[in-house]
């Protein structure tokens, strides 16, 4: 959703966290609210892109990818 929001509305970070609080999606937190800077936590992991890091070793694999 978070991603949609961004590429396909072209939604900014503020406005995304706006979006989720007004649709009273949860956070992993009880009683916390979105924030710009969580929501571009969110977009610049690369856990959510389907690469994998684990010492040395790099792993792309796009069927993982959330985006």
């Amino acid at each position: 959703m978070i991603f949609k929001m961004k590429r396909y509305k072209r939604m900014g970070l503020r406005e995304i966290a706006r979006e989720l609080n007004n649709l009273n999606i949860p956070t992993t937190r009880v009683n916390s609210k979105w924030h710009a800077r969580t929501i571009k936590y969110i977009l610049e992991n690369p856990i959510y892109r389907g690469t994998l890091h684990y010492k040395d070793n790099k792993s792309k694999n796009e069927s993982l990818a959330l985006i």
